[in-house]
């Protein structure tokens, strides 16, 4: 079968979505409280974005496919028998400390009824190339469990990160500081030099750069507080639940991790303030002794790991 890998265009975007929509084994909705089954066409917009994100239905997917190609980033579609069959979003920037430059590759489908023919390891080679052309030194992939096989068997043998997901519940602390919130940073060079706390799943920049990605059907369910603290050296983004405005995650990123206790007791005080009483972190074990410092009652609910294949 031959397999050919190309940058993904707007008109390919009915296809993708068939490619993501494959892996779907049932549909639903929910009513009065209840999960109910349901079809594609009976589900809004929003509701097939709750199965799984912007990938579900063409009008959040030409979305965000656009951003993708705006900021110079590189989706990659698989064609074989003459449609795609397979997709993946490779991200290109930088990070201090271990991670260098890099490429990223955030997410990686292939249509069900085209799995285990070579595809997702074409698509992955092709971002390997891309990757290497633009002087990347290590491709990074946050897999799911059942993929850690598959990127190890593709050259991913390095444990870049092990990650532990962390709920925290808010509370306020007297070491607090009331700092004045600045502006989130709108370039990334203002955060390229400082430490990348959560959620260590992605990397700086491409935490960075999909913060700007806005979807239609999120406005009005979910609510970004953001900004800087302690005079620049904590920058955070909190994205509430779409269920549940009083529970988010949190991205942050700190000058240096001495001053990770305090940027997170200032950052949980903010959050309270804006009613967010719950915040879900996902940061490198190592980190986890000074975030049991800083919250008094927190819970490790998951673990991950991040690989990194060298670029040679």
């Amino acid at each position: 079968m031959h397999i050919e890998i190309r940058r993904a265009e707007l008109d390919d975007i009915d296809e993708i979505v068939e490619v993501y929509c494959s892996g779907v084994s049932e549909w639903f909705r929910t009513v009065g409280g209840r999960r109910v089954k349901a079809t594609y066409k009976d589900l809004s917009v929003w509701e097939r974005f709750l199965h799984g994100g912007p990938w579900m239905s063409i009008e959040t997917l030409s979305v965000h496919i656009n951003y993708l190609l705006v900021y110079g980033q590189y989706p990659l579609v698989a064609i074989a028998d003459g449609r795609i069959v397979g997709e993946l979003e490779l991200y290109i920037g930088v990070e201090k400390g271990s991670v260098g430059m890099h490429g990223f590759i955030d997410v990686l489908e292939v249509h069900a009824s085209y799995r285990r023919r070579g595809i997702g390891r074409a698509l992955v080679n092709e971002a390997y190339r891309i990757a290497k052309e633009h002087g990347c030194e290590k491709l990074v992939v946050w897999p799911t469990r059942e993929a850690i096989g598959f990127y190890e068997k593709c050259g991913f043998r390095e444990q870049l990160f092990r990650v532990v997901a962390v709920e925290l519940e808010c509370a306020t602390s007297s070491s607090a500081e009331q700092s004045r919130l600045k502006p989130f940073p709108g370039n990334y060079d203002l955060l390229a030099d400082m430490v990348f706390v959560s959620p260590r799943i992605l990397t700086s920049y491409t935490a960075w750069l999909k913060d700007k990605f806005v979807y239609a059907v999120e406005l009005g369910r979910v609510e970004w507080i953001r900004g800087c603290l302690r005079e620049g050296r904590t920058c955070f983004v909190i994205e509430t639940m779409p269920m549940d405005r009083s529970a988010g995650k949190l991205y942050l990123w700190v000058s240096d991790t001495r001053e990770l206790r305090g940027a997170l007791e200032d950052v949980i005080t903010l959050a309270l303030s804006r009613g967010v009483y719950k915040l879900k972190l996902l940061v490198d074990e190592e980190l986890l002794p000074l975030i049991e410092s800083a919250v008094q009652r927190y819970r490790v609910v998951g673990r991950e790991v991040v690989l990194a294949r060298k670029i040679e």
